[in-house]
């Protein structure tokens, strides 16, 4: 709803420092803070010149008489996405658990470096913002998959390099410029095919970077996504990568049971897949070591003393 900051006394939000001897709300206009984004005071500390203030992240037009808007966010708007999303907070406060600090202000004379790009990011060939709030034509359906189709090329000329970390973090950024937003039925059908191949493409690094929870994860996603889109033009192959990614990943987690139903369901449709066909071995000996232990174990329970 907003994000609240300015208390350089208590950092409760309880406090707060004089910084005016007027009221300065009649330096501002009414507005209708209808809009995320936006740099407000409340009407009430604006007459105490408190120096508390907050940014909105979502329509507030029903608090409009409790504000005063000094300010818009034009640049940098993700910033505050994942401060609202990402910081943890006192659920009875709202407080957040970990600092956030100003660490620097002032004007940016004309030219100056804003921050926005990614210097490094910039060398590789991304221009593009971290995140979809600040790139002002990322509304357009158009843009985001010429801009994520860009990222996921990128994200495969790192894989190929095997640079896992740079190819992720491109795929990422790539399903974050495809997932904002409301969208009509033929925007929903082009979009989420895309994301299939870029969550199959960021399994396909987490399970080289043996982050088999997350493989698990990501599997399921697709595996759901892949029923509302069988007409989809390589769709069994996604769905085959996958369930083999998934099954490999519940084997490494020691999840023997689950590993072996994916690659059973598996070995059914590709008779023919020794990569299958050698896991499937692998989950069935540990299956059955498991179970025998099992049943060992609970035999001993019903024994006579």
């Amino acid at each position: 709803m907003m994000i609240q900051a300015g208390d350089y006394e208590q950092n409760t939000g309880e406090g707060g420092q004089q910084l005016f001897d007027y009221d300065i709300s009649s330096e501002y206009y009414n507005h209708p803070c209808d809009t995320s984004y936006l740099m407000c005071v409340e009407r009430e500390s604006s007459r105490k010149n408190a120096s508390q203030f907050l940014f909105t992240t979502t329509n507030l037009s029903y608090m409009k008489d409790k504000f005063i808007v000094i300010g818009q966010v034009t640049k940098g708007k993700s910033i505050l996405n994942r401060i609202e999303r990402g910081v943890p907070t006192v659920e009875t406060t709202g407080q957040p658990t970990l600092d956030v600090v100003f660490t620097d202000c002032g004007v940016l004379e004309e030219g100056c470096d804003d921050g926005v790009l990614d210097k490094t990011c910039v060398e590789e060939g991304d221009v593009y913002p971290q995140y979809p709030a600040d790139e002002e034509e990322s509304d357009s359906l158009y843009k985001k998959l010429e801009i994520a189709e860009k990222l996921k090329e990128l994200g495969n000329h790192f894989f190929k390099q095997n640079d896992l970390q740079k190819a992720v973090e491109k795929y990422e950024k790539a399903f974050r410029y495809l997932a904002p937003g409301l969208r009509d039925d033929s925007e929903r059908k082009l979009l989420e095919e895309k994301e299939l191949i870029l969550l199959g493409n960021i399994a396909a690094v987490k399970i080289k970077q043996a982050e088999h929870a997350a493989v698990i994860e990501l599997c399921c996603k697709i595996l759901q996504l892949v029923e509302y889109h069988k007409d989809m033009e390589g769709i069994q192959g996604i769905e085959t990568k996958a369930k083999f990614r998934r099954g490999v990943s519940y084997f490494n987690r020691g999840d023997w049971l689950n590993s072996y139903v994916d690659l059973s369901d598996l070995k059914e449709k590709n008779p023919n897949n020794k990569e299958i066909e050698s896991w499937l071995y692998k989950a069935k000996v540990e299956l059955e070591r498991y179970e025998k232990k099992e049943k060992h174990t609970y035999s001993k329970l019903f024994q006579d003393d």
